[in-house]
C-alpha cells in the first residue's frame, strides 16, 4: 500500500467488505486506521459520501480527519485514540463467549445511534467496529464508510470467511434490498461469532457462493463455546433463536429492533440468575456459572462471589469459600455477609478436625479476624464470643477465653452458659477464687430468673448445681 503523505502505516487489521485497514500514525504521534479501498470501488457517489460524512462528527463514529488518492486506492484516515483495538481483537483478547457477548451487548446498546447517521447500511462487521478505550473500559465506534459498489460477486474473493459470514446474502448476490435489513443480519452474525460460532470451511475454498446460499455459518448451541450443560437452557435456545430470526434469508423477515437480541443477551449472560437456578440441583455447574464473572463488573462480581461462597459452604469445600471470601473482603473488608459465610465455614472445619489447627495457622487467623469482625452484627449475638473462646480453651489459652466470656457476659447478663464457662476458665487457671466469685453471681442470676418466671424450679436448679461442679 502507498500511505498517504504525512502517514506512516503500521500492521494490517485485515480486510473488510469496504477495503482493508491499517493502523497508521500522522506524525508525529497521532494514532490513526487508514482504509485502503480499490479505485475501481471508489467512484463519485461513494466520494460523496465520504464528504458527507466528514461535514460533522456522529455519535461513537470515529472522526474522518481526510481522505483522497493514494496510489492505485483511495484513502480515509479515521482518528483512532491513543488505544484502540477492532472488534476483532477486543473478542480475541476475551476468550470466554459471555464476555465477548457482553462487548456486543455495548454494539447492541449504540447501534440506534449509528442507524440515525447517513451511513446506510453499516456495513458491521469484526473490522468495521473498533473498540476505543475511555477511563479505563472499551466502547465500541464504527469506523464509517459509504457502501462500495461491487460489480460481481468475485470482488468478495479477497474477504476472509468470517468478515464475509457478515455479509447479507442478498448483498453477496447483488439484489438491492433494505439496507437495513442487511444491518441486522450483520448483527445476528456478530452474536453468532461472539457464542463461537466460527464459519464453515467453504468447500473449494469458494465462501463466496456458500454465503450467497446462507450457508457460510450455521448458528447453532451446539456448534458454539457455550458449555453442553446450558445448552438445553431456555436462555441459551432463546439467544439461538433470535440469532437465526436476524440472520433469515429472507430480508423481509428480519426485525428491524435491537430490543429481541439485548434482551436474549442479558438473560443468557446474568450468571447470577442461572446459578441461582441451579444451585439445588447442580451445585458444581453454579460454582463454575459464578466464576465467569469479572472483577470489573462491580457489585454483581462481589454478590456472584458471595453466592459462590454459599454454594461451596453447602459442598464443604472450605478452602474455596476461604479464596472467594478473600475475595470479596478485598474490596469490602467490612463486609458482614462474607465474614459470616467465611467463619460458619471455618468453624465447621475446626470441629470436624481431629486435631484443630493452632492459633499460628492462617485459617485459625482468618477465623479469629472474622469473629472479631461479627461482634459489631447485632444479630450475631453471643456466638462470635462464644466460638472464641472455645478456640482459645483448644488451644490450652483460658486466659484469653476468659476475656472472650467476660465480654460476652457484659453483652447478655442473662446468659448463664456464658458465666458458667467464664467460672471454668477461672477453675482452668487455678483462680478458685475468682471461680467462687462467678459462682455466686450465677445462683444470685438463677435466683432472680426463677423469681421472675425467666426459669422454672427445675431449670433453676440445674444451674446451681452447675456452679457447684468441679472442673471435670
Amino acid at each position: 500500500m502507498t500511505a498517504p503523505s504525512g502517514i506512516r502505516l503500521g500492521e494490517p487489521l485485515g480486510v473488510t467488505d469496504r477495503g482493508s485497514l491499517w493502523r497508521a500514525n500522522r506524525e508525529p504521534a497521532q494514532p490513526r486506521i487508514i482504509r485502503f479501498v480499490d479505485q475501481r470501488f471508489s467512484d463519485r457517489q461513494f466520494r460523496d459520501g465520504l464528504a458527507v460524512l466528514r461535514q460533522r462528527e456522529h455519535p461513537r463514529m470515529a472522526p474522518i480527519a481526510g481522505h483522497g488518492f493514494s496510489g492505485s486506492h483511495y484513502y480515509v484516515e479515521y482518528e483512532a485514540g491513543a488505544e484502540c483495538r477492532t472488534l476483532e481483537e477486543g473478542m480475541s483478547a476475551a476468550p470466554h463467549w459471555r464476555d465477548r457477548l457482553l462487548l456486543l451487548r455495548q454494539v447492541c446498546e449504540v447501534l440506534p445511534q449509528w442507524l440515525a447517521g447517513p451511513v446506510r447500511p453499516l456495513g458491521l462487521n469484526l473490522r468495521n467496529i473498533v473498540l476505543r478505550r475511555t477511563a479505563g473500559r472499551w466502547y465500541p465506534w464504527l469506523l464509517p464508510c459509504p457502501p462500495v459498489s461491487f460489480l460481481s460477486p468475485r470482488d468478495l474473493l479477497g474477504v476472509d470467511r468470517h468478515v464475509l459470514a457478515a455479509i447479507a446474502p442478498e448483498a453477496v448476490r447483488g439484489i438491492h434490498a433494505d439496507p437495513r435489513a442487511q444491518d441486522w443480519y450483520a448483527l445476528g452474525t456478530l452474536a453468532a461469532q461472539a457464542a463461537g460460532c466460527a464459519p464453515g470451511e467453504p468447500a473449494g475454498d469458494d465462501g463466496v457462493t456458500d454465503q450467497a446460499r446462507n450457508a457460510l455459518l450455521h448458528p447453532t448451541s451446539g456448534t458454539s463455546e457455550i458449555p453442553t450443560f446450558l445448552e438445553a437452557s431456555q436462555e441459551v435456545r432463546s439467544l439461538f433463536e433470535v440469532v437465526r430470526h436476524y440472520r433469515f434469508a429472507d430480508p423481509a423477515v428480519r426485525p428491524a429492533e435491537v430490543n429481541s437480541l439485548q434482551a436474549a443477551i442479558d438473560a443468557v449472560t446474568d450468571v447470577l440468575a442461572l446459578a441461582e437456578a441451579r444451585r439445588r440441583t447442580n451445585p458444581d455447574q453454579a460454582v463454575e456459572m459464578l466464576s465467569w464473572l469479572r472483577r470489573d463488573e462491580g457489585g454483581r462480581y462481589l454478590r456472584g462471589a458471595l453466592l459462590s461462597a454459599e454454594v461451596c459452604a453447602e459442598l464443604g469445600d472450605t478452602r474455596r469459600v476461604r479464596d472467594l471470601v478473600g475475595q470479596v473482603l478485598d474490596v469490602l473488608p467490612d463486609s458482614l455477609p462474607a465474614r459470616r459465610l467465611r467463619a460458619d465455614a471455618l468453624w465447621q472445619s475446626a470441629e470436624k478436625a481431629d486435631l484443630p489447627p493452632g492459633p499460628d495457622d492462617p485459617a485459625s487467623q482468618e477465623l479469629l479476624a472474622d469473629l472479631d469482625a461479627l461482634k459489631s452484627d447485632r444479630n450475631a449475638g453471643n456466638d462470635p464470643y462464644l466460638r472464641a473462646a472455645q478456640l482459645y480453651r483448644r488451644w490450652r489459652q483460658p486466659a484469653r477465653a476468659a476475656d472472650e466470656l467476660y465480654a460476652a457476659a457484659e453483652a447478655d447478663p442473662s446468659n448463664l452458659e456464658v458465666l458458667r464457662l467464664y467460672r471454668e476458665c477461672w477453675l482452668e487457671l487455678g483462680e478458685q477464687a475468682s471461680a467462687d466469685e462467678v459462682s455466686q453471681i450465677g445462683h444470685h442470676r438463677a435466683d432472680r430468673m426463677r423469681a421472675v418466671g425467666m426459669l422454672t424450679e427445675t431449670e433453676a436448679q440445674w444451674w446451681h448445681e452447675a456452679f457447684d461442679r468441679p472442673l471435670s
